[in-house]
């Protein structure tokens, strides 16, 4: 995101989102709970300017909240204890629960295996276009089983062709995943449809983090029909007065308090539209003003909700 930010020259629109303090003042506070912490946070951020911002949190209701933020097409959220100090790495003190979507593609072709993994590396992903064209979606390796990449290589075999069934070649890079290396590609047929769960779209239009969840035998491949990803990354967000998304922001947390709560400072509601955990912890979160409803930020949700 930093870097897609210089790249289009856009850096100094960047933002700071802070969630958690570990010093103030040469004071100390990595053994305070969190709830305390952020206390001084906010408190600290009162009066703060761009590109400064608080990151507000919401205590209890963990499913309702997750639901919620998948809803809005969020990536997901992170739980953490809220009487818990500050400590280094996971250890169990926080939990990032992310929104996966699920969506069936036709395999267009397969990469060669690496390493100790048998029979074929990665599966080649793409779906038709309004016009009937065969457009690359990204591929996938991971949630494949010994015993399954057997099964796909025997169904796979049969279908190799040399000539590439996509309308476009696909790219060899992307800024997420490693170069795809066209030597080591064997295209196929696209008979064979297969379901998958991923995180999102990237902005180069290639799925990300993408999970395998089984063949789809009974689907017609001609019928993977869809419209071409509309990246947000690559979409300028509608420009909106900055009050509206306060105003929005404000109702989703506010939603899930009881009545009578009040933010510790006024600052605390006045934030972008609400966004959700990436893909690591950090201690800062950076994220395009002007994009803060499309992207993600780190948002701390503060108690680690049960059954997960």
């Amino acid at each position: 995101m930093i870097q897609l930010a210089s790249d289009s020259g856009n850096a100094a629109a960047l933002v700071f989102f802070l969630f958690d303090i570990l010093y103030v003042d040469g004071e100390d506070l990595l053994a305070r709970p969190l709830t305390d912490r952020k206390t001084r946070l906010a408190a600290l951020l009162s009066n703060a300017t761009s590109p400064l911002q608080y990151c507000d949190h919401q205590i209890g209701r963990g499913r309702e909240f997750h639901k919620q933020a998948c809803a809005m097409s969020l990536e997901g959220i992170v739980s953490k204890r809220v009487d818990a100090p500050y400590t280094p790495g996971n250890r169990g003190l926080w939990l990032k629960v992310k929104c996966l979507h699920r969506e069936e593609f036709v395999v267009v072709g397969w990469t060669d295996p690496e390493g100790s993994r048998p029979y074929l590396g990665a599966l080649l992903l793409g779906y038709y276009d309004p016009d009937g064209r065969l457009i690359f979606a990204g591929r996938v390796g991971s949630g494949i089983n010994q015993a399954e990449l057997q099964r796909l290589s025997r169904k796979l075999q049969p279908l190799a062709t040399d000539a590439m069934p996509l309308a476009v070649p696909p790219p060899r890079n992307s800024r997420f995943g490693s170069p795809l290396e066209l030597s080591r590609v064997h295209w196929v047929k696209p008979e064979l449809v297969v379901e998958v769960k991923y995180l999102a779209w990237t902005g180069d239009n290639l799925l990300r983090q993408v999970v395998y969840e089984g063949l789809r035998e009974a689907k017609p491949a001609a019928e993977v029909r869809r419209e071409l990803p509309h990246s947000e990354e690559n979409t300028p967000a509608p420009k909106k007065p900055a009050t509206r998304r306060r105003r929005d922001r404000e109702d989703f947390i506010r939603s899930f308090r009881p009545s009578g709560h009040r933010p510790a400072s006024e600052f605390e509601c006045k934030l972008p539209r609400l966004a959700a955990a990436g893909d690591a912890i950090r201690s800062l979160s950076f994220r395009k003003r002007q994009d803060c409803s499309a992207q993600f930020f780190d948002l701390p949700y503060a108690q680690v909700f049960g059954g997960r």
